[in-house]
């Protein structure tokens, strides 16, 4: 008797934990199409987006609306997503010319806690949700639903002019308090440095920039442009720590340290990217097989570096949120004068490859039998 009540209080506890847990969700376009979002009928994307990020929503099931620029309209695709207590789903929105949009679940991994209650609305921030328990994920996008009336194929579209207001919706700022993200372009990035060339020092430029990506993303090459606004490289590092959770394209964010002179502020702003990497795992999960062109610009980046530890920072950087080909794997290899850290990067590579079969081919640019020894050891242990 003492063992069920026992048994039955551990799983009302479980219980009210999992309860007090929200769920947080990212939308992304597979190939950077710009979308409108509308969750649960609250538009969230007065201007398109290529990718949304919603923190804190109640878990369950939840509608989400997907309105593609086609010409003079959209595309309407509207499908219901569910929402994992304590975890962070990834959603890609897939778009194939010839074929109706669909959105695929790329991940879901666990969110760090405790969270923190908002009494105002019900422990979550937004007015989502409903305790949907008889879902079955296997049904996660059965019931979607396309609508391709007004669809142009032959327009053209350009999301600087997207000033469109066809939505009949409250287009006012949803009753939601959780982060939502648009895309900068090169035409807000002008925008911004326009701004800040007005002011005269650098500690008035940093809180305008960080006003202006709070509740948007960047890329890489816009944020580098961005950062050449700063006259100092103490300012231009805190704005590139405060960018690195709002850059859309995180694998290239090794490509910022060119700007800094300073070995120290390069190191530092190393240490910040791989402590803040587990927060962001969800891009992980859904990796891009980097191209030649990539591997060649990480290859470039890395070799001016002096000494082989700080070329090896680098390359980590550049592979940890994408794949790569054994090919490629080599080409980086070539980079390093020394066995040691080759032994290094080969190990950290290893499981991103995606043809890990040809992994046998980088033997030959090791010299030591004991260093292929080590790497097959290696390859045993993942396998």
């Amino acid at each position: 008797m003492k063992k069920a009540l026992l048994l039955c209080c551990s799983f009302l506890l479980w219980a009210a934990q999992l309860l007090a847990a929200p769920a947080n969700v990212n939308f992304i376009s597979e190939r950077g199409v710009p979308f409108k979002l509308i969750f649960d009928g609250n538009l969230l994307t007065r201007r398109v987006a290529r990718e949304v990020y919603l923190d804190r929503v109640q878990p369950g099931s939840h509608w989400a609306e997907f309105r593609l620029p086609a010409g003079r309209g959209y595309v309407k695709y509207r499908t219901r997503v569910f929402l994992e207590a304590g975890y962070e789903s990834s959603y890609v929105l897939v778009t194939r010319q010839g074929y109706p949009p669909v959105l695929r679940k790329a991940s879901a991994v666990p969110m760090r806690g405790p969270w923190r209650r908002n009494p105002h609305y019900n422990d979550y921030p937004g007015p989502y949700g409903n305790s949907d328990a008889g879902y079955d994920s296997r049904n996660d996008d059965r019931d979607g639903s396309y609508d391709n009336r007004d669809q142009d194929r032959d327009g053209r579209y350009d999301d600087r002019d997207d000033q469109r207001d066809d939505d009949r919706r409250d287009d006012r700022r949803p009753e939601y308090s959780g982060r939502y993200r648009t895309l900068m372009n090169a035409a807000d990035v002008d925008a911004l440095l326009r701004v800040l060339k007005t002011k005269a020092f650098d500690k008035d430029k940093l809180p305008i920039a960080q006003e202006a990506l709070a509740q948007s993303a960047i890329r890489t090459e816009e944020l580098k442009r961005l950062l050449r606004g700063f006259d100092f490289e103490s300012q231009r590092l805190e704005m590139a720590k405060y960018a690195y959770d709002h850059v859309a394209d995180p694998q290239n964010f090794y490509q910022v340290y060119e700007l800094f002179n300073f070995d120290s502020n390069v190191k530092e702003l190393q240490q910040y990217s791989a402590q803040s990497r587990p927060t962001d795992d969800y891009r992980g999960n859904y990796r891009s097989t980097m191209t030649v062109a990539e591997v060649d610009a990480l290859a470039r980046a890395a070799e001016r570096q002096a000494f082989d530890k700080d070329k090896l920072s680098i390359m980590q950087d550049g592979l940890a949120r994408t794949a790569l080909r054994t090919e490629d794997l080599k080409r980086l290899l070539r980079v390093f004068s020394f066995e040691d850290q080759r032994v290094e990067l080969a190990k950290y590579a290893y499981p991103r490859l995606t043809d890990s079969q040809n992994f046998y081919q980088v033997y030959e640019l090791f010299s030591f039998r004991s260093n292929v020894d080590a790497l097959q050891d290696f390859v045993r242990q993942q396998r």
